[in-house]
């Protein structure tokens, strides 16, 4: 899993491989793109072009890709196979300087080598990275063929510029050969001999390079420093894409917070109102509530003295619906006096008896703290039934 995260994060799903060859002693580049799913390439896309100036395109900036270099400046021989490279290298090219790259394949009891001078390949290199291209390895000449020989079963195959035979999935021989238009099923894909070695080079991404010869040592520099430009391109754009993040989240969360604190504010201030409207009321209350504890604390113990007499001198024949003592003259309203009827009592109730009524009142007027009693309602309803109100007052100084 980590191996596969690795792979995207240095190559994405996009991979490519180019050939750099020569046909008719005309420099021409053969390549193609394919996407990389679950560890299989698919929707490829096959290109060429005369120059290689115009390589880049055909593909997309900062693409990454594999070089596979056929020109003329590559020189191949086959010889026989040796325990150690340095024997093989000697075999097939006497006296080589340091100026070459050497690439072996190894077949059976033989081995092909092919060899290329370093200022040559370098050249080239450079002239792909000046466009914008990323190359993460190369290859020599058709060594990276034996990669698609597991998918075919011909017996002669021809590339760009060389025929090559193949005995039991082995190369044997090869010869100089151009204008080739030969095609191979690799995999369920058709492929022209110009881009075999295209489609060949692509398992090379995955090659392990164990940093032996010089070109081995170059393909290591160079999958390093794609490793670098793209921890550089991504981490940049990572770190940008972070920041950004982080500013909108901070903002969203400022915004939050702002809104959260707006309403808080909104909230107390609408508190802070009610509260003042609450202690205002609070306080008309309070004031009302005194001035009815002061008038019951005034007179309450009257107010029992009174309605105790009132109540043992009526007779069985008068029921009371109303008795107040000290009743409001009028409706209390906000911010207004309270009114109401000093030393004053107010009666209201039914009698079933004229005579017995006539003589309540006589009683009531023989009260000495009575000051003055009037009938103020005296309506009959049935010959039985009368109802009735009183207003009596009474007099400040009276004690009992």
């Amino acid at each position: 899993m980590i191996q596969k995260l690795s792979s995207y994060w240095r190559h994405g799903t996009i991979y490519c491989s180019l050939e750099l060859t020569t046909q008719m002693g005309q420099e021409r580049v053969y390549g193609i793109t394919a996407k990389n799913k679950k560890d299989s390439f698919d929707d490829i896309v096959f290109f060429e072009e005369n120059a290689i100036e115009k390589t880049a395109t055909h593909i997309s900036k900062n693409q990454h890709c594999f070089l596979t270099i056929s020109t003329d400046n590559v020189l191949i021989e086959q010889v026989r196979y040796f325990e150690k490279e340095e024997d093989i290298i000697s075999q097939a090219f006497p006296n080589l300087s340091n100026d070459f790259y050497t690439e072996i394949l190894k077949q059976g009891e033989i081995a092909f080598v092919a060899i290329s001078r370093k200022e040559y390949v370098n050249t080239k290199i450079k002239a792909l990275e000046k466009q914008g291209l990323s190359i993460v390895g190369f290859t020599l000449g058709f060594t990276s063929l034996p990669n698609v020989l597991l998918f075919t079963e011909n017996k002669i195959i021809t590339t760009t510029n060389q025929e090559v035979t193949i005995s039991k999935r082995l190369i044997t021989s090869f010869n100089s050969f151009e204008n080739s238009t030969n095609r191979y099923s690799i995999e369920g894909v058709s492929v022209s001999s110009n881009h075999l070695l295209s489609i060949a080079a692509l398992p090379s991404y995955f090659k392990k390079e164990s940093s032996g010869n010089d070109a081995e040592k170059e393909n290591v520099a160079l999958k390093n420093r794609h490793k670098k430009r793209i921890f550089f391109q991504k981490g940049l754009y990572l770190g940008i894409g972070s920041i950004v993040a982080i500013w909108i989240i901070n903002l969203f969360l400022y915004n939050s917070y702002k809104n959260q604190i707006r309403d808080i504010r909104s909230a107390s201030s609408i508190s802070a109102t009610q509260k003042e409207t609450y202690q205002e009321t609070l306080k008309e209350v309070n004031q009302k509530e005194r001035l009815v504890q002061n008038i019951i604390q005034v007179r309450g113990s009257k107010s029992i003295f009174y309605i105790n007499r009132i109540t043992t001198s009526l007779p069985e024949s008068i029921r009371l619906a109303i008795l107040e003592y000290q009743p409001v003259d009028k409706a209390i309203r906000l911010a207004k006096e309270i009114i109401y009827l000093e030393n004053t009592i107010l009666i209201s109730g039914t009698s079933y008896s004229d005579t017995g009524f006539n003589q309540w009142i006589s009683k009531l007027e023989a009260f000495q703290w009575l000051q003055r009693i009037t009938v103020t309602n005296y309506s009959q309803q049935s010959n039985s039934k009368i109802d009735f109100e009183l207003k009596i007052v009474v007099k400040d100084d009276t004690a009992k």
